[in-house]
């Protein structure tokens, strides 16, 4: 692992694990490995317990000029040159002492697309919202 410092080649978006998982209808992160792959064209991904206080997130890494326009309200833009964890390359399985990546990072060049990443977001939340209103109907 390694703390690196966003903002020149890439920014850190943070999901909340559930807004994923709601998203392909399935229960852990090895299960949406493949689906979140596929949506993001192979754009990296690293998993981490807890972030959204006890929830687990989802950092997805993305061109940098995304950190000064992201708005997703249900998601976080990691801040402009703080410090941010990074799990090993090759740290690609599940760990219970950190991050690891779910789509595992190619290369400098390989970042995620932020209309594809806010897609795979809004129809998380969407289904959320959605079953949150079945439970208070």
């Amino acid at each position: 692992m390694a703390w690196i410092r966003p903002g020149l080649l890439f920014t850190a978006v943070m999901i909340p694990a559930g807004v994923i998982h709601s998203a392909f209808a399935l229960e852990s992160p090895e299960a949406c490995a493949g689906p979140l792959a596929r949506s993001l064209n192979g754009g990296p991904v690293f998993y981490q317990k807890g972030g959204f206080g006890p929830e687990s997130t989802y950092t997805a890494l993305l061109p940098a000029y995304v950190g000064r326009e992201w708005g997703l309200t249900t998601t976080v833009a990691h801040p402009h040159h703080a410090l941010i964890l990074i799990p090993a390359p090759n740290r690609c399985e599940p760990t219970e002492d950190g991050p690891w990546w779910v789509v595992p990072l190619q290369g400098p060049e390989q970042l995620c697309s932020p209309d594809r990443l806010a897609a795979v977001v809004n129809v998380g939340q969407h289904f959320l919202n959605y079953e949150a209103g079945e439970r208070d109907a």
